[in-house]
């Protein structure tokens, strides 16, 4: 009886048999795709060059403005990546970008699926449904809950807040402040990028946007500070409000994903 189990042990079929099971759990484990994280990287600058944050008024629009950007806050969310087959993957909520927070910079997309993506997107400011029941009812979208920097009463959220110093003009040596509150639901701007296909498969991949606030005063429209240095969307002042938000909607744009 022994010799007998002793050759069954030895057998070539049961050989073949132990191969092939090592050989299908080792290809189970190549083959295990898992979820992957993308961090979104808001870069700012001023043209081409890194914004110097409340800096002496070194800038100029094309309205001969010196000026400089003293505080900014905006919002983002409603981030997406769209895979290949154009299956979106979809982040709620809602972030504010602080430039007073370097931590605010980076915003971070758990979980996303594996596979190739060709594209991400995402709003800047709070999309229309959200923000009207803000102002009906108060109820604040996911990750705005707690804020109280970037609300309205009566009028919904502030999607861009941007305060600074400037000068009138060369003339005029003494420096002013200027303040721009943009919100109400026309100015909602929507960015979707192509990228390069990426891979999501258990890695992080970063995608870096430029924030060019030379665009705020300088991208669809021309704006003179010293002729309207305040805004905070008054109804009194929507079609100036409509400029700057036509303006906002150029200020950002990707440049790498890595």
């Amino acid at each position: 009886m022994g010799k007998l189990i002793y050759n069954i042990l030895n057998s070539n079929a049961l050989k073949i048999y132990f191969c092939c099971l090592i050989l299908f759990s080792a290809n189970c484990k190549i083959g295990k795709e898992t979820n992957g994280t993308v961090i979104v990287q808001f870069d700012h600058y001023i043209s081409s060059e890194p914004l110097q944050y409340k800096s002496s008024l070194k800038y100029f629009n094309k309205s001969a403005n010196a000026y400089n950007i003293g505080e900014c806050r905006y919002i983002v969310g409603k981030f997406a990546v769209t895979h290949t087959s154009d299956v979106v993957d979809y982040i709620d909520g809602y972030r504010i970008v602080d430039l007073d927070d370097p931590l605010t910079f980076k915003v971070l997309l758990p979980n996303i699926k594996p596979g190739d993506y060709k594209s991400i997107s995402f709003l800047v400011g709070v999309d229309t449904v959200s923000n009207n029941n803000y102002l009906a009812n108060g109820s604040k979208p996911a990750g705005l809950e707690s804020d109280v920097s970037m609300d309205w009463s009566g009028m919904g959220f502030r999607f861009v807040i941007l305060n600074g110093e400037y000068l009138k003009d060369s003339a005029t040596p003494a420096k002013l402040p200027y303040g721009y509150h943009i919100g109400l639901n026309e100015n909602v701007n929507s960015f979707n990028f192509p990228t390069n296909t990426f891979n999501i498969n258990g890695n992080v991949r970063t995608a870096n946007i430029k924030v060019d606030f030379a665009k705020f005063f300088d991208g669809a429209n021309q704006w003179d500070i010293s002729k309207a240095d305040l805004n905070h969307s008054e109804n009194s002042k929507k079609a100036d409000t409509r400029k700057l938000g036509q303006n906002i909607g150029q200020m950002f744009s990707l440049t790498s994903i890595n």
